[in-house]
């Protein structure tokens, strides 16, 4: 069982990216799906290896909350989120931005 989830800067930014960008139509929305996203994350403390390992990453793993990858790593008894990433974009990219 992991101890600790931590969020990387990229997947920070892309929370917040998906808020503002969501926030646009519906602001009130917008929170529930950044909130979901953290709160789908908190099964992984429990789970970790819940998320099949994504072929493009070698040894990042998936776990998807409606159309967003929340893509992570195990690192000893921490849990890792490098990026939350759209699904229908594909094959994940650590370096691109999400939004603007």
């Amino acid at each position: 069982m992991a101890t600790e989830l931590i969020w990387t800067e990229s997947a920070s930014s892309d929370i917040l990216s998906i808020y503002r960008f969501a926030a646009r139509r519906d602001p009130e929305l917008a929170a529930q799906l950044a909130e979901g996203v953290y709160e789908r994350a908190q099964v992984l403390l429990e789970h970790p290896e819940l998320g099949p390992p994504l072929a493009e990453c070698g040894g990042w793993r998936r776990l998807v909350f409606r159309r967003w990858k929340i893509v992570y790593t195990i690192d000893g008894d921490r849990i890792v989120v490098g990026r939350v990433w759209p699904v229908a974009k594909g094959e994940v990219d650590f370096n691109e931005k999400l939004l603007d």
